[in-house]
């Protein structure tokens, strides 16, 4: 597998070694080292094993397995690459000691108390890897966008291409960026955040048809909604959930020790944000993309959906993380 994908590209055959067993047993280099010797007979001393290394990122490594990786999605899955799928995931260390790329931030391990790093990820339509990138632990993944997605339009050859990304992507300056450099896009809209108008407008086109889609005008691109009757189910337990909370630290406000959705603070005083749960009802089954592409409403909803195949793909990358 190892030689098919391409990577043997590189000949080097400690760095495949390094990389067979840490799939096999994910570990640091230094029990890497005792996992080539006891189970696959390769005895390698610990300084050569650093120094194949820092050879091997020295010489560009990385970009030439991204490139073994771009050629066999094409040969292999017969993908032009027009379409990529972008998003970021963080990778924990059993360690609270911070240093270089190791940072505390924001957790989608649910693991604040220990350092990171953030991975972009870039995938095909297939979930296939393309590209990936690493970025200090206390990086907004927002920041990373921009940086990976001109990269892999390099290794591409800077062809046509439309990237999917979700709404923690999204951005004036990124929409902007991507928007000047010809790079179409696909993203999640953060619909509670459109204006009053906007949103009064989506609720009555919609009206509670199950995968109704209707497009409007927004930021110089399109925003296109789809209303689904599943979403709604959900959207309306979940508030039901948040309102039964509110009303129960109301009816005894010095029981309020967290901030909920629903209740609002003046000074001292505690109320009901009536207007929030009003927008909440409007925007009930709602989902919205902005595009700058020309891709017609249903195109556009069907490239987002498998979104889900990057995700995926994250799932197994943490599988792989360094403890």
């Amino acid at each position: 597998i190892y030689n098919k994908i391409g990577f043997n590209t590189y000949e080097d055959e400690l760095i495949r070694d390094l990389i067979i067993a840490r799939i096999y047993h994910p570990t640091s280099k230094r029990e890497l080292q005792e996992v080539l010797s006891d189970s696959f007979g390769r005895n390698y001393p610990l300084v050569t094993i650093y120094r194949h290394l820092k050879t091997a990122m020295a010489s560009g490594i990385k970009d030439t397995f991204h490139r073994a990786l771009i050629q066999f999605a094409k040969t292999e899955f017969g993908d032009g690459l027009r379409l990529v799928f972008y998003d970021v995931t963080t990778l924990y260390f059993e360690s609270t000691v911070r240093g270089g790329l190791r940072e505390l931030g924001f957790s989608k391990d649910h693991r604040p108390q220990e350092t990171q790093i953030v991975v972009g990820l870039v995938v095909n339509q297939a979930g296939f890897p393309l590209y990936f990138d690493v970025f200090s632990g206390k990086t907004f993944e927002g920041n990373t966008f921009i940086p990976v997605i001109e990269k892999i339009r390099s290794l591409l050859g800077n062809p046509e291409f439309v990237v999917v990304a979700d709404a923690a992507m999204i951005s004036q300056r990124n929409m902007q960026a991507l928007a000047e450099k010809g790079i179409g896009f696909i993203v999640g809209a953060r619909i509670g955040n459109l204006p009053t108008d906007l949103i009064d407008s989506i609720s009555k086109q919609l009206l509670g048809q199950d995968k109704k889609h209707a497009t409007f005008a927004y930021k110089d691109h399109r925003l296109i909604c789809e209303y689904s009757s599943e979403r709604a189910s959900k959207d309306r337990s979940d508030r039901n959930k948040q309102l039964t909370k509110a009303n129960l630290a109301l009816s005894d406000p010095n029981k309020v020790k967290t901030r909920l959705k629903f209740v609002t603070t003046s000074g001292s005083r505690y109320g009901l944000n009536t207007e929030l749960v009003q927008k909440s009802e409007k925007l009930e089954g709602i989902k919205g993309y902005l595009t700058n592409t020309q891709l017609t409403p249903l195109e556009v909803l069907s490239k987002y959906r498998n979104l889900w195949s990057i995700e995926r793909s994250e799932e197994h990358t943490s599988e792989l993380q360094s403890r």
